[in-house]
């Protein structure tokens, strides 16, 4: 474990705030068979440039598909900040041939699930349906993401969504002190700005900036389709060629340099929060970057399970913490590996958090607590591919950022 010499080792970024992180779930139906056993995934591009993966699991009895865009917030100027997750929000409201909640009416109503998320690197509509509707989830998620409309009315109700959802963010403990700690380790780069944007820039932005984003971001050169469940790809291919009839491909994405090396630093948020977050976070590379697994593993040794180095020496052992969690963020140019926990002892749990981590600076963690994380990381990705909406999910990531669909493996 040299490496962890090599990140811990570097001055770091504290955020102190005066809840629990949450982790993204996956969601789809268990599909009953083993990621083993899998037959590899089909790729093939459109001549509109959209790239189609396609997993067959042919004893599913589900099917989930993941239109993914390489379009998220840190495309969008300082001014534009949180156009890309406003967009998503749009996405859901109306388009030229469904009213306001129809695509979602039609998805539900099968007994189906259609939702959307965005983070600083890409957009994705996802759906998860009976394997007899795959043919309406994909023009559902089609007609979203080529139809909508914009309509001004809808905008400004969304807009106040949108606003309420940043007020609250803003008010929560572990949303601030997420939001200050990328800020700290990525400074003036946009992974710095919370995917969210501010009261005051989405405050700003009208539909036609909106539109405009839209259209130059969200077009089938910067997307890939993943479906995964009980399909036939050239059915697939042929069914996803006649909902891209038209569409038009547009200009590459503009290219995202590294954030600059900065000095570490500390900062302590105070206010009514009933409870202290603390948080520490290191610049770590990019997601296909070589020492990506160790850095997973690191993260999962320090902070993750009840066996972990900082669990048992803060919670279990000086009971001076709790709700601690470690992520290795791995993005397209860079990348976080970040800790927090909440406690009542805030100099003690500091004090044996800094300690641990110069101690695991220097030897590495156990050949033990190695083996322990991955095993934990192992049955984790395991749990995650058994439903086809993780698996779905696994594929997309692999094939925007590992080089293919091949790299889950």
């Amino acid at each position: 474990m040299a490496l962890a010499g090599g990140v811990l080792g570097r001055r770091g970024r504290l955020v102190c705030v005066l809840s629990p992180t949450r982790l993204p779930r996956h969601h789809g139906g268990r599909w009953g068979g083993a990621v083993a056993s899998l037959t590899p995934p089909t790729v093939h591009r459109l001549d509109c440039g959209l790239v189609v993966v396609a997993q067959p699991l042919p004893h599913a009895s589900v099917t989930s598909a993941h239109l993914w865009f390489e379009a998220g917030a840190a495309d969008e100027a300082p001014e534009q900040a949180g156009s890309a997750h406003f967009v998503e929000h749009l996405l859901f409201k109306g388009t030229a041939t469904r009213g306001i909640g129809a695509a979602a009416a039609e998805i539900e109503g099968l007994g189906g699930d259609l939702n959307a998320w965005t983070s600083l690197d890409e957009t994705c509509l996802h759906a998860t349906v009976a394997d007899s509707a795959t043919e309406l989830a994909l023009d559902v998620l089609f007609d979203m993401a080529r139809g909508a409309l914009f309509d001004p009315e809808e905008l400004e109700r969304e807009r106040s969504v949108v606003l309420e959802e940043i007020r609250g963010y803003e008010d929560d403990p572990d949303g601030i002190a997420s939001d200050r700690l990328a800020a700290r380790v990525f400074s003036d780069h946009p992974y710095g700005r919370p995917v969210l944007g501010t009261v005051q820039t989405v405050g700003s932005l009208d539909r036609e900036g909106l539109i405009s984003f839209w259209r130059r971001h969200y077009h089938p050169e910067r997307a890939i389709l993943i479906v995964a469940g009980p399909i036939e790809p050239d059915l697939l291919h042929t069914q996803v060629e006649a909902l891209c009839r038209g569409w038009r491909p547009g200009a590459p994405r503009a290219a995202l340099a590294p954030p600059r090396a900065h000095p570490g630093g500390a900062e302590l948020i105070e206010g009514d929060f009933g409870s202290v977050v603390i948080t520490l976070g290191w610049p770590t590379p990019a997601a296909n970057h070589a020492d990506g697994p160790a850095l997973d593993v690191l993260a999962q040794g320090l902070a993750r399970g009840a066996s972990s180095r900082l669990v048992v020496r803060l919670e279990l052992g000086a009971g001076v913490a709790s709700q601690l969690w470690a992520t290795n963020d791995a993005l397209r140019v860079a990348g976080q590996l970040s800790i927090g926990f909440v406690t009542g002892e805030t100099e003690a749990a500091l004090a044996l958090t800094l300690a641990e981590l110069e101690r695991v600076a220097a030897q590495g963690l156990t050949p033990d607590e190695v083996h322990r994380a991955r095993d934990g990381l192992l049955a984790d990705l395991l749990f995650v591919r058994e439903t086809t909406d993780g698996l779905a999910g696994e594929l997309a990531w692999a094939t925007a950022r590992a080089g293919g669909p091949g790299g889950i493996g």
